[in-house]
């Protein structure tokens, strides 16, 4: 253990288990595409193209502690 911190260099004594928080992910989105074509001659075409694209992505807390943010932290280990 050099400067408080643990050496890691030969793999992770327990794992590397690491605090996460669980959330449900709902993304619903929405894109549109308009094409327009035209022959002006046998050797020309124009051709335009527009679209549209928007993500509505709402994460909800689903572990616990059920509405925060935080990540609980084991103070009996010695990480920092």
């Amino acid at each position: 253990m050099a400067d408080g911190y643990p050496d890691y260099s030969l793999g992770c004594p327990d794992g590397c288990n690491f605090p996460t928080i669980q959330t449900n992910f709902i993304g619903p989105g929405l894109s549109a595409v308009a094409r327009l074509a035209t022959t002006a001659s046998p050797t020309l075409l124009n051709e335009f193209v527009a679209s549209y694209t928007t993500d509505h992505i709402t994460l909800t807390n689903t572990g616990p502690g059920g509405g925060g943010s935080a990540i609980e932290h084991d103070h009996d280990r010695n990480l920092p």
